[in-house]
């Protein structure tokens, strides 16, 4: 992670509030996940985990990442936010595709993020093949698997 400086998360205005600026995750505790055999891990087409997804046996954070960003319509909950490197892939989902809804994209200062006990997870260097590789993903967890620093976020732009 430190060749990155800065992350992305882009989020709608109207879940901008109820997340406590974009930085609370959907589920909080330990960042980790079992899978298990047959799992459905698309629930669109109904697809179940194989051996080429990248999960490992037991509980892992490897398959936390994996869960967190295999579906990403279905929204696993898990004790990660999502950012992108890239700051038009963030406001393509403030924006919801640029479809006129108003959203916010926040920036993100890498190099607070140790001082503050976020642990990174860059998906495409766990995951074989991430599902929307265009994002290169980096998800992010606070220590106590809670809401991630506020202080982290250097800067909020209106999209």
């Amino acid at each position: 992670m430190t060749t990155l400086r800065y992350l992305y998360r882009g989020i709608a205005r109207a879940a901008f509030a109820v997340t406590d600026g974009g930085l609370r995750p959907r589920s909080t505790g330990a960042f980790a996940y079992v899978f298990h055999a047959g799992e459905v891990v698309n629930r669109t087409t109904g697809r179940i985990l194989t051996v080429n997804d990248g999960a490992v046996a037991g509980e892992s954070d490897v398959n936390a990442v994996l869960r967190h960003q295999i579906d990403q319509h279905a929204g696993f909950p898990t004790a990660g936010v999502s950012t992108t490197p890239f700051y038009d892939r963030a406001e393509h989902y403030a924006t919801h595709g640029h479809s006129g809804q108003p959203g916010y994209v926040l920036k993100i200062d890498c190099e607070l993020l140790s001082h503050y006990g976020v642990r990174t997870y860059r998906v495409r260097g766990v995951v074989p093949a991430p599902s929307i590789p265009e994002d290169d993903e980096v998800i992010l967890v606070a220590e106590d698997g809670g809401s991630l620093p506020a202080a982290i976020v250097v800067q909020r732009t209106e999209v």
